[in-house]
């Protein structure tokens, strides 16, 4: 078999991985070990020991790098990938609250989505847990509105999108709605898992209604802010950009982000009963 790495021809193929390593060789070998190795594979990991074939280990990590590092490493990432997510979080949030564009659309901004990740986290703390995937997907909305609260949506630095798809308005705030839609994901993974509903689409059609009620939710909390403190404060909260359909297409971006995220959701997971 031919070395990952180096590209040289090595004596220690294994047979059974021919396929695998075929698949992965134009990726490099990092693609084998973040793809293609799952942990409790009987061949390579078991209860966090190195049980892999040692002449195939060797000829893939030709620089001494250990397949039990593996072994150890992604199990503590998978364990604990929510709580890296909001340490990237905690920080990305202190950091952006330094000389923000306007204090005021600060707190504006940045209060709903400080409850949100509350409240996610006192569901993580009760016991209700939901896939790494999803929280990966929920984490995109906190990230992206604190970079809002910090310029103010309208004013994040976002030309290389605008211009690549020719927008003339910053798109950063549709952008940010179109996450919001990833939301239906956490709804029905916890419908399915706990058994709410009889079928799948209901769960998919229930979590779609979901935010898209919230989209609505959501446009109303804007307008009563910019209808009562007006400004520059209110304009910027309500980030319309002199678009007079700005809430219908923001409610649209939600809906198309939650049709999205269960369209993913149900491809994921079309082999399962």
């Amino acid at each position: 078999m031919e070395n990952l790495v180096t590209g040289h021809a090595s004596s220690h193929a294994v047979a059974n991985y021919s396929d695998f390593a075929h698949e992965i060789r134009p990726f490099g070998y990092w693609q084998a070990v973040l793809i293609k190795w799952p942990v409790g594979n009987a061949h390579f990991c078991k209860n966090g020991k190195n049980e892999g074939p040692h002449r195939f280990k060797d000829s893939i990590f030709p620089f001494g790098i250990k397949w039990s590092l593996y072994c150890y490493t992604y199990p503590m990432l998978k364990k604990y990938f929510p709580h890296i997510l909001l340490a990237i979080y905690v920080v990305e949030f202190i950091i952006a609250g330094v000389n923000p564009f306007s204090r005021t659309v600060w707190y504006a901004e940045n209060l709903p989505i400080v409850a949100l990740v509350a409240f996610a986290v006192l569901l993580y703390c009760r016991g209700v847990r939901f896939s790494n995937t999803t929280y990966l997907f929920i984490f995109i909305l906190p990230f992206l509105h604190t970079i809002g609260g910090h310029y103010t949506f309208e004013l994040v630095p976002f030309d290389w999108f605008n211009n690549l798809f020719g927008f003339e308005r910053n798109m950063f705030d549709r952008v940010a709605h179109f996450s919001v839609g990833f939301y239906a994901l956490p709804i029905i993974e916890y419908l399915v898992s706990r058994k709410l509903v009889a079928k799948k689409w209901v769960a998919a059609t229930y979590s779609i209604f979901a935010l898209a009620f919230v989209a609505v939710f959501y446009e109303w909390i804007e307008w009563i802010y910019a209808a009562t403190y007006g400004g520059e404060s209110g304009a910027a909260f309500l980030g319309s950009q002199g678009d007079i359909w700005d809430a219908q297409k923001d409610m649209l971006m939600d809906v198309l982000g939650a049709t999205a995220a269960v369209g993913v959701y149900l491809f994921a997971n079309r082999s399962k009963k």
